[in-house]
């Protein structure tokens, strides 16, 4: 089996998937904004700026323009650090937790009509597949990191 040759027949509907605007609205959970605060949530607690900027992969300076806004939308609050006052901890606010609620909540109706028009038996080929690159992506990127 040639995979090059698959993967260049795969590229351009991976684009055109992509391109779509309810498709580009999940994309940006994972940038940005969104992707902060579901980070916040997900952390049951708080996480330092610097913890943001590691998952993210992106400069202190992009994440401290991050949660300059989401400060002033009132979506996450800053406070300093119990055990190190040089840190301040992020956390989120009930009005952020309500507003990544809601993104969640359109992001999975959207996917309910997408898995809904595959099919039972495709939707769940496709939902164990986006796992299992999921989980092969993580493994090439250690192997990466550790060349």
């Amino acid at each position: 089996m040639d995979f090059a040759e698959l993967a260049r027949e795969l590229i351009e509907p991976m684009y055109l998937v992509h391109r779509e605007k309810s498709v580009r609205h999940i994309n940006q959970m994972s940038r940005g904004e969104e992707y902060v605060l579901l980070l916040l949530k997900d952390s049951k607690d708080s996480l330092f700026p610097r913890d943001i900027s590691k998952i993210m992969g992106i400069t202190s300076a992009r994440v401290a323009a991050i949660l300059r806004r989401l400060e002033e939308k009132g979506l996450v609050t800053r406070k300093p650090s119990t055990t190190d006052h040089r840190c301040t901890k992020v956390i989120i606010t009930e009005k952020g937790d309500s507003v990544i609620a809601a993104q969640q909540d359109k992001a999975v109706a959207y996917l309910t009509k997408v898995l809904t028009q595959l099919g039972q038996e495709d939707a769940v080929k496709y939902t164990e597949i986006m796992k299992k690159i999921y989980h092969n992506n993580n493994d090439i990127d250690r192997k990466e990191a550790n060349k």
